[in-house]
């Protein structure tokens, strides 16, 4: 869900539930602040049932540049709570997405009932 703060900035939620037979169930919820639909940073918040003792799987921070009308960069450093912590640091994730078409406006449509 996306919604526009002002003219200049906007805020994107998201969540997710992961329901599997043969792993515990688990939850992420991310939260992505705008700054005239170029840059970008947020958190993520992930949860998983099957970790002992904590309240988090991981946390992650989020940054992201739209450099580009078809080219979007970001970057993002996962904080690890879970088991894995005694081997690992965290981790950095690079994400790169490319558009090859060009994004077709959105017609808007207008009900006949109303107008």
């Amino acid at each position: 869900y996306t919604t526009d703060l002002s003219r200049l900035h906007s805020l994107t939620v998201q969540g997710i539930f992961r329901i599997n037979e043969n792993a515990p169930n688990d939850f992420d919820i991310n939260g992505m602040w705008g700054y005239r639909d170029v840059f970008f940073a947020g958190l993520t918040y992930r949860y998983y049932n099957g970790t002992a003792g904590t309240l988090a799987e991981s946390m992650d921070v989020l940054i992201g540049v739209q450099a580009v009308p078809q080219l979007y960069v970001g970057l993002a450093y996962d904080f690890t709570f879970s088991e894995l912590r005694r081997y690992s640091n965290g981790s950095i994730e690079l994400v790169a997405r490319y558009r090859f078409f060009k994004a077709e406006p959105q017609a808007k449509y207008v009900n006949p009932r109303y107008f």
